[in-house]
């Protein structure tokens, strides 16, 4: 019996030591468990950690490399990593910068690799996803990558550096397996990412900035050499009218120096004696209908730049105050958006050609005139002596024909042939000398030999022809009444010609400042390009040198004509 009972104590105290051991075992387990919860809490605290470094990192570097090198730094230092590397690319998927921590001289196979643009198939993966790319045996997974043996037991994490749709690169870490069991390590991961990508964002925008603005300032130094160097004057203002640039040529011209212009909005007295707004200025403000106020339709639309407008005017301040002429250029000045930034104007000194194109004129005016004295003395010759001549021709003729017996009826109708011959040989002089220089012109003024002009247009023309000519109040020099006189003539005489009119219509309006005309016809029309083409330019002479007379008495002539629907030839000439 007592050894029973010793025996059933001794089952029992085993069966209680298994149990023990049982429960210890298992409390080794938890603890394991726990040990193993505990570190991972403490890497994921350090992967959080490395998250804020990453936000100090973005504050304090400057560029770039330093950025990324510190980034790997932390991701091994404070985020408990075994190595760690960043691959910054291009849109172009190159190589722009790489750094490492914890990889050393092993790096170089891999970064060779990358600077031929051949990526492992982790990296290719990692490239084109959006989520972390994470292998849990490198060694026996990622055979073509050079750092596979590097890892040893350890697992590889590589994202993709993406911001706004943007792939600035790669950033791949080593970690322990043990840490890869749930999807945390893989969102954090993703967060650490996503705070390098803005950084690297940042940093290209940075970079693209600075190039812009150092391109910029080049552009600036480089217009502002080329400006101030220029032979010819020149200025620039910004879009709220200040003078940014005011070049040496212009100084010359002006006499005023850059200090005294650059920085305010004061570059009307370089050109006039009170304020008012210089052509550039107009640019600026788009007011381009107030430039006939301003130089009263000497202006015109630049041939050679979109936008810009040209001026000729007389400047009584250049040139020491001798005056100069000048051909101005204004044109806006946009940025690359197409946004108004300011305006440049140019300036050229055409004093000389002004003088040229005086004298030209002067020479034109004289040449004109003794062709019309020239005209004047043959219409005089012609009327009085071969006109006396014809007349006695025709009264030796009329005397003949009375004496000759009524028998001799041939040679009374051979003579009175001769003397009808002779009637139109008088008319045919006259009206000659008329073309040449008509009489009433001197006689009675530029509108009676106007109305004179009309009545035999016509007698002998079929077109029907209405005219309106008011008195000219003012007292005209001869050569404004024989040019005006002239103008009605080669109208009339193209219109006979060449338009295939029915119906002319000419008119004369004069005020105390202008004289005003007009000759229209209802013909075939033409193409007025044609006219002063260089090709037809001999074969219209007759237009052309009247365009040319008219500018000698500074008058303007301009011809509209349509294929089909008439001419129209309006000039006028301001009254001094």
């Amino acid at each position: 019996m007592r050894m029973t009972d010793e025996h059933k104590n001794k089952t029992q105290l085993i069966k209680e030591i298994d149990e023990l051991r049982c429960q210890i075992t298992i409390l080794k387990n938890h603890e394991a468990e726990r040990q193993q919860a505990t570190q991972r809490v403490e890497h994921l605290n350090l992967i959080l950690r490395a998250t804020r470094r990453v936000d100090q990192l973005i504050s304090k570097e400057k560029d770039c490399v330093s950025f990324i090198k510190g980034v790997c730094k932390s991701m091994t230092t404070d985020c408990g990593c075994y190595n760690s590397w960043v691959a910054v690319l291009d849109e172009s998927k190159n190589l722009v910068a790489t750094a490492e921590s914890g990889l050393g001289d092993l790096f170089f196979p891999m970064l060779e690799r990358l600077e031929k643009g051949e990526f492992t198939d982790c990296a290719l993966m990692a490239l084109s996803r959006s989520k972390p790319v994470l292998i849990k045996d490198p060694l026996s997974s990622c055979l073509d990558c050079p750092l596979a043996s590097v890892y040893n037991e350890r697992c590889a994490v590589t994202c993709r550096l993406e911001y706004d749709g943007n792939v600035y690169g790669l950033l791949s870490v080593s970690i322990p397996r043990e840490f890869i069991l749930d999807g945390e390590i893989e969102q954090l991961f993703g967060d650490v990412a996503d705070d390098i990508s803005f950084a690297l964002h940042s940093f290209r925008l940075k970079e693209e900035r600075n190039w812009a603005e150092g391109a910029l300032r080049k552009n600036e130094e480089k217009l502002e050499n080329i400006l101030h160097g220029s032979p010819i004057p020149t200025f620039v203002i910004d879009r709220n009218h200040i003078v940014t640039y005011w070049n040496s040529a212009l100084e010359k011209v002006t006499g005023l120096n850059a200090k005294d212009v650059v920085g305010n909005s004061k570059q009307w007295r370089a050109f006039y004696s009170q304020e008012r707004p210089c052509l550039v200025d107009l640019m600026v403000d788009g007011k381009i209908g107030d430039i006939h106020e301003y130089y009263h339709g000497k202006y015109r639309t630049s041939d050679l730049i979109p936008g810009a407008y040209e001026t000729i005017g007389y400047y009584p301040k250049m040139g020491s105050g001798t005056g100069k002429w000048l051909l101005v250029t204004a044109a806006p000045l946009k940025d690359s958006e197409g946004k108004l930034i300011g305006a440049i104007e140019t300036l050229q000194d055409i004093t000389e050609t002004k003088k040229a194109e005086q004298q030209v004129k002067l020479l034109s005016k004289q040449i004109i005139e003794i062709q019309e004295r020239e005209r004047e003395s043959i219409s005089r010759e012609i009327h009085d002596n071969v006109g006396q001549l014809l007349g006695a021709l025709k009264m030796g003729l009329s005397r003949a024909n009375r004496k000759i017996p009524q028998d001799l009826s041939v040679v009374k109708e051979q003579l009175s042939e001769l003397l009808n011959l002779a009637n139109k040989t008088i008319s045919e002089i006259r009206e000659l000398s008329h073309v040449l220089h008509p009489p009433l012109i001197d006689d009675l003024g530029v509108i009676s030999a106007l109305e004179e002009l009309c009545q035999g247009f016509k007698r002998y023309s079929n077109i029907r022809i209405n005219w309106s000519f008011e008195p000219i109040k003012e007292t005209l020099k001869p050569i404004v009444n024989i040019t005006i006189y002239r103008l009605f003539q080669e109208g009339l005489n193209n219109i006979l010609k060449h338009s295939k009119a029915t119906e002319a219509y000419l008119s004369l309006t004069s005020t105390e400042n202008t004289i005003r005309i007009i000759i229209e016809d209802n013909g075939v029309g033409f193409a007025v390009s044609d006219i002063f083409s260089p090709s037809r330019m001999t074969k219209c002479l007759g237009l052309v040198s009247m365009k040319e007379r008219f500018s000698l008495i500074e008058g303007k002539l301009k011809i509209n004509s349509i294929r089909g629907r008439g001419t129209k030839i309006i000039a006028w000439i301001e009254m001094e």
